[in-house]
């Protein structure tokens, strides 16, 4: 399955394949109306992956959170953690099974920076990692339900391409946060955009 990206916030969001974006501009890259982007007609279920829903997990496993300087904590989840991830899947299938006509799913991570540095995660970069996980987590809610449309974003730690193939999504939405809006993207004058504008320019 080819995978899109979106460009996300502060412009038109744009979605299109991944393998024809070297024939495109940047401006159609930038305009082009998503067929999936989240709308109120397109009943949307915005998931931050977390094992916060029920405590009796952090008592009963705290190998499966984020550790930070040798310490487990409560802000992220272990992306390589086979338990939480099992765990996250099953919270979020019930979640979805008590909401009857979804057409599409976004996951995404805690809105913090605080990425596990276990010793198995500090193999790989922070947005490996995540997508990654992100990959094996939408593969065992596939054959469930199928019907569903299953996204993710792009962002902070997690912005720059993994080193591995994003799997069972229909799209990526890129957060064009850091750039400059005074500024048009290609403006040779603003490094802030020349430098977000190769960060975007990576994913194609």
């Amino acid at each position: 399955m080819p995978v899109s990206l979106i460009s996300f916030p502060f412009a038109k969001s744009a979605t299109l394949h991944l393998p024809s974006l070297t024939a495109i501009t940047l401006k159609q890259l930038l305009s082009a109306f998503t067929a999936f982007r989240p709308t109120p007609f397109r009943p949307t279920l915005f998931w931050n992956v977390s094992l916060n829903r029920r405590p009796d997990v952090w008592e009963r496993h705290p190998e499966y959170y984020a550790e930070l300087d040798g310490v487990r904590t409560k802000v992220n989840v272990c992306l390589s953690s086979e338990g939480g991830l099992e765990t996250v899947a099953g919270q979020l299938a019930e979640t979805i099974r008590k909401r009857p006509g979804l057409e599409i799913v976004s996951v995404f991570p805690p809105d913090n920076q605080d990425y596990c540095r276990c010793a198995k995660c500090r193999t790989m970069s922070v947005s490996t990692a995540w997508f990654a996980f992100y990959n094996k987590l939408v593969a065992r809610l596939r054959g469930a339900f199928p019907d569903l449309k299953f996204a993710t974003i792009a962002y902070q730690g997690y912005l720059d391409p993994p080193a591995c193939r994003i799997e069972n999504t229909e799209f990526v939405e890129y957060a064009s946060h850091l750039r400059c809006h005074i500024h048009k993207w290609d403006d040779p004058k603003c490094e802030r955009n020349a430098k977000e504008l190769a960060r975007l320019k990576a994913w194609l």
